[in-house]
């Protein structure tokens, strides 16, 4: 065994076992950093992985991500002037190209080397504008999760970015223990009382960083809330497959795929729920939501994104008392693993196994002469 590996053994052993609340974050992955509309000529500052950015379009429409941070005093480049494609510092006038080369300084014609922000590579794709921030030679886009809903005939949107104060493992915790829908979302993803996802049986499917859990629910019969929910009709049975798949550490697509009793060929109807995590720090992190749908539904696009936003800040309230309880507890906190938290532990040590693996890389690169 090299001292590498030793070094990554030895991280992973003590990473696995640390709670989700207290859990780093790997870098050398692709985050989602805003959602394709969110992005415009306006400059938006957002921390990412511990990171002031600034991103805007630029003129062609090609998403920019700078570190936010003017290099002359501090200065937040998200508070200043976008002019053309270059951002103009708002404290002493500096601009800064979409490359993050310094272009012009007001007061002397000659621009300083160390005169220049943190670009950062950005890909838009399908609903949301991706991220690297790690290092960027390792930044293939070919690493982007590809779920094959994106290329469906369905209506696609995106809805919002919603920050939590809970560490991002919490939030995959969260969708990885799909069965809090019976309690905490009660009425919306299960029927009132009925806990069918309680019940029923799972299959878990691993590839690498891919998890997929699949629940099946013949002769589902939903309840008015579900049925509107859905597009379903209610009290009309319907076959039920629930499938959760897990692009680790930054995407989560829930699928609710309702078809013909007896005929999984005929869809009655299909919601795609996707959530990309992004950690802003180490105890806070953003939640996105998009979803694309087979139906047109019932409800408008206003009071659509209203009732996401409930569903989600129900997951809020329970994350951010959590991480709470990790916080004031300190060394005493402790967790109790269930027998349906194992994909979430699965989940933890790929993570784990990735954060491990960037901290042995650093420890084993060669000291600058």
């Amino acid at each position: 065994m090299t001292c590498s590996d030793a070094s990554r053994e030895k991280e992973f052993a003590e990473l696995r076992n640390r709670p989700a609340a207290d859990m780093p974050f790997p870098r050398n992955a692709w985050y989602v950093a805003a959602g394709g509309p969110e992005l415009g000529r306006e400059l938006l500052g957002r921390k990412l992985l511990g990171q002031q950015v600034v991103l805007f379009r630029a003129e062609d429409g090609t998403p920019v991500a700078l570190s936010d941070w003017c290099p002359h005093r501090g200065f937040p480049l998200s508070k200043s002037k976008l002019i053309g494609d270059e951002i103009q510092c708002g404290y002493h006038g500096m601009r800064y190209d979409r490359t993050g080369g310094c272009v012009h300084v007001p007061t002397q014609s000659v621009i300083p080397k160390g005169l220049r922000v943190r670009s950062y590579p950005v890909v838009e794709k399908w609903l949301w504008v991706w991220i690297w921030m790690g290092d960027p030679e390792k930044a293939d886009p070919a690493l982007i999760p590809h779920t094959g809903h994106e290329d469906k005939p369905y209506r696609h949107a995106f809805q919002f970015c919603y920050p939590m104060k809970g560490n991002f493992q919490l939030l995959h915790d969260n969708v990885m223990d799909i069965t809090h829908l019976s309690f905490l979302h009660a009425g919306f993803g299960d029927n009132e009382d009925e806990k069918e996802i309680l019940t029923a049986e799972s299959t878990i499917e691993a590839d690498g960083r891919h998890v997929t859990r699949t629940w099946t629910m013949t002769n589902f019969i939903p309840d008015p809330p579900v049925a509107k929910t859905f597009s379903l009709e209610p009290g009309v049975a319907v076959d039920r497959t629930l499938i959760v798949d897990y692009f680790l550490p930054s995407l989560m697509v829930s699928v609710n795929r309702f078809t013909s009793v007896g005929d999984s060929s005929r869809v009655v109807s299909e919601h795609v729920g996707q959530i990309p995590i992004t950690p802003a720090d180490h105890g806070e992190s953003y939640h996105f939501f998009g979803i694309s749908t087979s139906y047109t539904p019932p409800m408008s696009p206003e009071e659509e994104t209203a009732f996401s936003r409930y569903v989600i800040h129900q997951d809020a309230v329970a994350i951010e008392a959590v991480q709470q309880y990790f916080e004031q507890a300190g060394t005493d906190f402790r967790e109790v693993t269930l027998r349906n938290d194992g994909v979430a532990m699965m989940g933890r040590r790929i993570v784990a196994e990735m954060v491990a693996a960037e901290r042995a890389a650093l420890n084993a690169a060669p000291v600058p002469a």
